[in-house]
Protein backbone atom coordinates (compact mmCIF):
# COMPACT_ATOMS: atom_id res chain seq x y z
CA UNK A 1 0.00 0.00 0.00
CA UNK A 2 3.06 2.37 0.57
CA UNK A 3 3.19 2.78 -3.45
CA UNK A 4 -0.47 3.78 -3.70
CA UNK A 5 0.12 6.45 -1.06
CA UNK A 6 3.37 7.89 -2.62
CA UNK A 7 1.68 8.21 -6.18
CA UNK A 8 -1.23 9.57 -4.00
CA UNK A 9 1.11 12.83 -2.44
CA UNK A 10 2.42 12.81 -6.00
CA UNK A 11 -0.72 13.53 -7.17
CA UNK A 12 -1.84 15.81 -4.47
CA UNK A 13 1.32 17.83 -4.71
CA UNK A 14 0.42 18.61 -8.63
CA UNK A 15 -3.03 19.13 -8.01
CA UNK A 16 -2.35 22.04 -5.27
CA UNK A 17 0.31 23.28 -7.83
CA UNK A 18 -2.15 23.60 -10.20
CA UNK A 19 -4.97 25.15 -8.16
CA UNK A 20 -2.18 27.51 -6.41
CA UNK A 21 -3.05 26.33 -3.23
CA UNK A 22 -1.19 25.42 0.10
CA UNK A 23 -1.80 22.51 1.92
CA UNK A 24 -1.86 23.01 6.02
CA UNK A 25 0.30 20.41 7.29
CA UNK A 26 -0.48 20.55 10.98
CA UNK A 27 -3.70 19.59 9.66
CA UNK A 28 -2.81 16.50 7.71
CA UNK A 29 -2.53 13.14 9.41
CA UNK A 30 -1.49 9.99 8.43
CA UNK A 31 -3.46 6.70 9.79
CA UNK A 32 -1.82 3.06 9.17
CA UNK A 33 -4.12 -0.07 9.60
CA UNK A 34 -2.91 -2.79 11.37
CA UNK A 35 -2.19 -3.46 15.09
CA UNK A 36 1.89 -3.44 14.20
CA UNK A 37 3.23 -0.18 14.90
CA UNK A 38 4.27 2.36 12.05
CA UNK A 39 8.08 2.82 11.87
CA UNK A 40 7.97 5.06 8.94
CA UNK A 41 8.60 8.51 8.54
CA UNK A 42 6.01 10.73 6.70
CA UNK A 43 7.22 14.29 5.49
CA UNK A 44 5.53 16.94 2.78
CA UNK A 45 8.22 18.64 1.39
CA UNK A 46 10.55 17.97 4.37
CA UNK A 47 8.25 18.49 6.81
CA UNK A 48 7.05 16.08 8.99
CA UNK A 49 3.30 14.63 9.21
CA UNK A 50 1.84 13.25 12.53
CA UNK A 51 0.62 9.19 12.58
CA UNK A 52 -2.30 9.16 14.45
CA UNK A 53 -4.11 5.98 15.77
CA UNK A 54 -7.44 7.01 15.26
CA UNK A 55 -9.30 10.06 12.67
CA UNK A 56 -12.75 11.01 12.10
CA UNK A 57 -13.22 11.60 8.62
CA UNK A 58 -16.94 12.86 7.31
CA UNK A 59 -18.62 11.51 10.43
CA UNK A 60 -16.56 8.02 10.59
CA UNK A 61 -14.52 7.24 13.41
CA UNK A 62 -11.28 5.31 11.77
CA UNK A 63 -9.05 3.21 14.01
CA UNK A 64 -5.58 1.62 13.49
CA UNK A 65 -6.24 -1.89 15.18
CA UNK A 66 -9.61 -1.14 12.09
CA UNK A 67 -12.20 -2.12 15.04
CA UNK A 68 -15.56 -0.16 14.28
CA UNK A 69 -17.47 -0.77 17.23
CA UNK A 70 -17.00 2.78 18.84
CA UNK A 71 -18.29 4.02 15.49
CA UNK A 72 -21.20 1.74 15.55
CA UNK A 73 -21.81 2.89 19.47
CA UNK A 74 -21.61 6.10 17.96
CA UNK A 75 -24.54 5.74 15.76
CA UNK A 76 -26.80 4.12 18.12
CA UNK A 77 -26.46 7.46 20.72
CA UNK A 78 -27.13 9.33 17.89
CA UNK A 79 -30.28 7.12 16.26
CA UNK A 80 -31.72 7.02 19.65
CA UNK A 81 -31.48 10.72 20.19
CA UNK A 82 -33.59 11.34 16.50
CA UNK A 83 -35.91 8.21 17.82
CA UNK A 84 -36.70 10.08 21.07
CA UNK A 85 -37.83 13.17 18.51
CA UNK A 86 -39.72 11.50 16.72
CA UNK A 87 -41.62 9.16 19.60
CA UNK A 88 -43.92 11.94 20.57
CA UNK A 89 -44.98 13.01 16.53
CA UNK A 90 -45.90 9.34 16.27
CA UNK A 91 -47.85 9.04 19.23
CA UNK A 92 -49.76 12.01 18.98
CA UNK A 93 -50.58 11.49 15.03
CA UNK A 94 -50.29 7.71 13.95
CA UNK A 95 -50.77 5.93 17.45
CA UNK A 96 -52.70 3.40 16.03
CA UNK A 97 -50.97 3.77 12.34
CA UNK A 98 -48.06 1.03 13.23
CA UNK A 99 -46.98 0.31 9.27
CA UNK A 100 -46.69 4.51 9.07
CA UNK A 101 -44.91 4.87 12.28
CA UNK A 102 -42.17 2.18 10.97
CA UNK A 103 -41.68 4.31 7.91
CA UNK A 104 -40.77 6.77 10.08
CA UNK A 105 -38.01 4.54 11.43
CA UNK A 106 -36.95 3.45 8.18
CA UNK A 107 -36.61 7.05 7.10
CA UNK A 108 -35.59 8.89 10.00
CA UNK A 109 -33.93 6.64 12.46
CA UNK A 110 -32.19 3.84 10.40
CA UNK A 111 -30.68 6.27 7.87
CA UNK A 112 -28.66 7.97 11.40
CA UNK A 113 -28.39 4.57 12.44
CA UNK A 114 -26.73 2.91 9.14
CA UNK A 115 -24.32 5.38 8.58
CA UNK A 116 -21.05 3.87 7.32
CA UNK A 117 -22.51 0.60 6.85
CA UNK A 118 -20.73 -0.49 3.58
CA UNK A 119 -17.75 -0.89 5.95
CA UNK A 120 -19.13 -2.41 9.33
CA UNK A 121 -21.90 -4.22 7.82
CA UNK A 122 -21.13 -7.36 7.46
CA UNK A 123 -20.76 -8.37 11.37
CA UNK A 124 -24.04 -8.60 13.91
CA UNK A 125 -24.14 -5.90 16.81
CA UNK A 126 -26.11 -6.51 19.85
CA UNK A 127 -26.52 -2.78 20.43
CA UNK A 128 -28.14 -1.71 16.98
CA UNK A 129 -30.56 -5.07 17.48
CA UNK A 130 -31.59 -4.09 21.10
CA UNK A 131 -32.30 -0.74 19.40
CA UNK A 132 -34.56 -1.84 16.41
CA UNK A 133 -36.24 -4.08 18.61
CA UNK A 134 -37.25 -1.34 21.51
CA UNK A 135 -38.41 1.10 18.80
CA UNK A 136 -40.90 -2.07 17.68
CA UNK A 137 -41.83 -3.04 21.39
CA UNK A 138 -42.80 0.85 21.93
CA UNK A 139 -44.62 0.91 18.98
CA UNK A 140 -46.86 -2.42 19.69
CA UNK A 141 -46.85 -1.35 23.45
CA UNK A 142 -44.89 -4.91 23.95
CA UNK A 143 -43.56 -5.97 26.90
CA UNK A 144 -39.99 -7.41 27.24
CA UNK A 145 -41.07 -10.46 28.02
CA UNK A 146 -42.67 -11.29 24.34
CA UNK A 147 -40.03 -13.41 22.36
CA UNK A 148 -38.27 -11.08 20.25
CA UNK A 149 -38.66 -13.98 17.28
CA UNK A 150 -42.38 -13.72 17.29
CA UNK A 151 -42.31 -10.00 17.08
CA UNK A 152 -39.98 -9.90 14.25
CA UNK A 153 -42.79 -12.67 12.41
CA UNK A 154 -45.48 -10.20 13.53
CA UNK A 155 -44.88 -7.29 12.33
CA UNK A 156 -43.50 -9.14 8.83
CA UNK A 157 -39.45 -7.59 9.47
CA UNK A 158 -36.41 -8.82 9.33
CA UNK A 159 -33.09 -8.32 12.00
CA UNK A 160 -30.68 -5.36 11.26
CA UNK A 161 -28.03 -7.59 10.32
CA UNK A 162 -29.78 -8.84 7.57
CA UNK A 163 -30.12 -5.39 5.54
CA UNK A 164 -26.23 -4.33 7.07
CA UNK A 165 -25.11 -7.63 5.21
CA UNK A 166 -26.61 -6.85 2.39
CA UNK A 167 -25.31 -3.28 1.78
CA UNK A 168 -22.12 -3.84 2.13
CA UNK A 169 -22.37 -6.76 -0.43
CA UNK A 170 -23.75 -4.34 -3.11
CA UNK A 171 -21.05 -2.25 -2.05
CA UNK A 172 -18.34 -4.26 -3.07
CA UNK A 173 -20.15 -5.04 -6.42
CA UNK A 174 -20.37 -1.58 -7.03
CA UNK A 175 -17.13 -0.87 -6.42
CA UNK A 176 -15.21 -3.48 -8.13
CA UNK A 177 -17.52 -2.66 -11.04
CA UNK A 178 -16.92 0.81 -11.06
CA UNK A 179 -13.82 2.60 -12.59
CA UNK A 180 -11.17 4.32 -10.30
CA UNK A 181 -10.84 3.97 -6.69
CA UNK A 182 -7.63 2.20 -6.80
CA UNK A 183 -6.84 2.76 -3.40
CA UNK A 184 -9.84 1.44 -1.89
CA UNK A 185 -9.77 -1.47 -4.20
CA UNK A 186 -5.89 -2.77 -3.48
CA UNK A 187 -7.33 -2.29 0.47
CA UNK A 188 -10.24 -4.82 -0.11
CA UNK A 189 -7.68 -7.42 -2.12
CA UNK A 190 -5.22 -7.35 0.65
CA UNK A 191 -7.56 -8.39 3.11
CA UNK A 192 -9.22 -10.70 0.80
CA UNK A 193 -5.90 -12.33 0.98
CA UNK A 194 -5.11 -12.51 4.43
CA UNK A 195 -2.55 -9.60 4.42
CA UNK A 196 -2.58 -7.16 7.09
CA UNK A 197 -5.47 -7.50 9.42
CA UNK A 198 -8.43 -9.85 9.08
CA UNK A 199 -10.66 -7.72 11.19
CA UNK A 200 -14.24 -8.11 10.45
CA UNK A 201 -13.37 -10.79 6.82
CA UNK A 202 -14.77 -13.70 9.46
CA UNK A 203 -17.64 -11.79 9.54
CA UNK A 204 -18.30 -11.31 6.13
CA UNK A 205 -17.44 -14.79 5.08
CA UNK A 206 -19.78 -16.02 7.89
CA UNK A 207 -22.63 -13.82 6.30
CA UNK A 208 -21.94 -14.95 2.49
CA UNK A 209 -21.83 -18.69 3.73
CA UNK A 210 -25.22 -18.13 5.77
CA UNK A 211 -26.82 -16.50 2.37
CA UNK A 212 -25.82 -19.81 0.11
CA UNK A 213 -22.67 -17.87 -1.30
CA UNK A 214 -19.14 -17.87 -2.08
CA UNK A 215 -16.65 -15.44 -1.17
CA UNK A 216 -16.24 -15.16 -5.51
Amino acid sequence: MEKYFKNWLEALEKYLEAKKLVLNVARFKVLVFGRKSSRKVWKWRGEGIEEVKEFTYLGFLFKKNENVEDHVKERVKRADIVMKKIWGIGENLFKEDCPRRMRMFEALVRSVLMYGVEIWGWKEYEEVEKFHEKYIRWTLGLDRWTPWYIVLKEVNREKIKVRTGNMACKYEERLFESKGRTIVKACLKERENGKGDDYGMKEREMYLNRCGWSKE
